[in-house]
């Protein structure tokens, strides 16, 4: 698909490209995809010119009647082309038409039209009826020069042959030259003018479709780089999950500072595999693919840890990070926490990136029964007043931040509205003064609190004795998941395939407690395969999902209730997690004696 600068044009698909009138080339396929998208604006057009064309005869055939200057046989004409219009318009509202059959119908009714000024001009061959017979030609052509249906070649042929049908026709029954140069001319001068318009209105209609086309060809090119760089970059990151795991299960308690680093590498690391998931969720919420996923969220949960994630930012800037957390009822809201998370995470990493020196606080207050309002404030450079109005523009950076020692694209506050702007009854407001710092206001509903307060590490449970059989193809992540299970006391069987799994899972003489298995393997292996054959040897088994594949809602529901889904990477905690909540569910599930 491209548009056409020299007389021939390739195309790489089979089809023979098709070159419209317009200069645009077109393949067969997309030549009848644009077809199909003319459809419905056409449609009404349709269906609105044969009702408006049949109560307009109507009209004129009681006048005709009123004061008595009907013929008969015109009048019965009429009433015959009134009756094929209605026709035609039930057979477009009480069908599902084809697109070809509704192009049947646009010509039919064209050549009922013609036919009817035909008719009305030889059974009444009086010459001085002729100029009313001919201005009929006018709203026909206005008809055909404003549609889609028929090509604009076979549209100029038509409404030639129909201009010189009618003066032959007035030849025929006597009407004089002087009387037949006017019209002729004038139904000349309409077709040139017809021809324009509708020349134009191809070619914008064709420019738009090849624009949209575009686009969405460019959308889905990035939906796929964004899709296999995901995979691509799931797999070490859950890898590195897994051994900052390991390392703090077998770090010592007692080796001075050593565990807090670690602790909070294992963190930052968790912090990195969120962002990571988050990626596609937030390229698809700008797109308008992604609705928001509306739950209750505990807010001092999040507070702490957006706490966790950025103390160490500002203490590199020698800031204070002051979060403080509620200590009376309401904690909980209506909310995405993905998007809140990364607009609250974009607001504060603004706060700390352009405060110099000073502090930076968080703070949740109750301002009504239905809201809490989200405080993030500053003691930073601020915001001068001339530049308030545009700081939430796409790459906007105001003169006063350019020549600060902060980097940005200008894009974070961007995201903060368009997201803020998604989440049902939450909004933003913000103040802020030169020199002053800012204060940046996001007022959240209030939710009934349906669990207990969030515990940061909570233990979640003892795996000691566990037997977990794993399967996956990359041997990395195999042999990384494998030691932090291992770490946390558990028994661990590996395979890389099916068969392997199959020869395995046959010589045991103890069932697994739990199976964690990648969705898709090599040689186009499933998990569904590895779930069969576990399920056949030994029952129905407790079984984990780890694939580095989003799947679809389509495909997770229809799994039984005890086959569990996590998208790579996921953090210790959460894999902890719904191992616990996985065997927990099986009940045949004992701990070994």
């Amino acid at each position: 698909m491209q548009r056409c600068r020299q007389p021939i044009c390739r195309s790489t698909n089979n089809n023979p490209p098709i070159t419209d009138d317009a200069g645009y080339c077109l393949d067969a396929e997309t030549e009848y995809q644009f077809r199909q998208e003319q459809k419905p604006a056409s449609l009404a057009i349709l269906k609105c010119s044969l009702l408006i064309s049949a109560y307009g005869f109507l009209g004129y055939i009681a006048l005709g009647w009123l004061y008595n200057d009907a013929d008969r046989y015109s009048s019965l004409l009429d009433l015959l082309f009134v009756g094929i219009l209605f026709s035609l318009y039930a057979r477009l509202i009480y069908h599902k038409l084809p697109y070809s059959q509704i192009t049947i119908t646009a010509k039919l009714a064209v050549i009922a039209a013609l036919a009817n000024l035909c008719a009305a001009l030889f059974l009444t061959p009086d010459p001085r009826n002729y100029n009313q017979i001919w201005i009929g030609l006018i709203p026909v052509y206005f008809f055909i020069y404003g549609q889609l249906f028929m090509g604009i070649i076979s549209t100029v042929i038509f409404c030639w042959l129909a201009m010189l049908t009618v003066i032959v026709g007035g030849h025929m029954i006597g009407v004089s030259t002087t009387t037949l140069l006017p019209s002729a001319l004038i139904l000349l001068l309409i077709n040139l003018f017809g021809y324009g318009t509708r020349y134009q209105l191809e070619k914008h209609a064709r420019r738009a479709f090849l624009a949209k086309r575009k686009a969405e060809t460019t959308a889905l090119s990035k939906s796929q780089f964004l899709q296999q760089l995901s995979h691509n970059l799931r797999q070490p990151l859950q890898a590195l999950s897994c051994y900052a795991s390991i390392l703090e299960n077998i770090c010592p308690s007692d080796q001075g500072e050593l565990p807090t680093v670690v602790g909070k590498l294992g963190f930052a690391i968790d912090e990195l595999n969120l962002s990571f998931n988050n990626i596609l969720n937030i390229v698809n919420l700008e797109s308008g693919k992604q609705q928001p996923v509306i739950s209750v969220v505990n807010i001092n949960a999040m507070l702490i840890a957006l706490a966790d994630q950025f103390e160490p930012l500002a203490a590199k800037r020698h800031l204070k990070l002051k979060i403080q957390l509620r200590s009376n009822p309401p904690y909980t809201i209506r909310t995405d926490p993905i998007i809140l998370k990364q607009i609250l995470s974009n607001l504060l990493d603004n706060a700390i990136k352009y405060t110099n020196h000073g502090w930076i606080c968080v703070s949740a207050v109750k301002i009504s029964a239905q809201h809490l309002k989200l405080h993030i404030y500053d003691s930073g450079i601020g915001i001068k007043e001339i530049n308030q109005q545009n700081i939430f523009k796409e790459f906007y950076r105001a003169d006063h931040l350019q020549q600060s020692a902060a980097h940005g694209l200008g894009i974070g506050l961007a995201y903060v509205l368009k997201a803020v702007e998604t989440l049902p009854d939450h909004c933003l407001s913000f103040c802020s003064r030169l020199d002053r710092g800012s204060d940046f206001q996001l007022y959240l509903p209030l939710a009934e609190a349906k669990a207990p307060l969030w515990h940061h590490n909570a233990n979640i449970g003892d795996l000691s004795g566990q037997f977990v059989f794993i399967v996956d193809d990359d041997e990395d992540v195999l042999a990384a998941l494998a030691q932090q299970l291992s770490s946390y006391g558990c028994l661990v069987q590996t395979a890389t395939n099916k068969s392997t799994a199959f020869n395995q899972l046959i010589d045991n003489i103890r069932a697994p407690d739990l199976v964690i298995t990648d969705y898709y393997l090599s040689h186009q292996e499933t998990a569904e395969d590895i779930i069969f054959q576990a399920n056949k040897l030994y029952g129905t088994l407790p079984t984990i999902i780890l694939s580095a594949h989003n799947l679809s809602d389509k495909q997770t529901n229809q799994w039984p209730a005890n086959v569990h889904f996590l998208l790579k990477p996921v953090s210790a905690h959460d894999l902890q997690a719904m191992i616990c909540k996985a065997i927990a569910s099986n009940p045949a599930s004992n701990k070994p004696d």
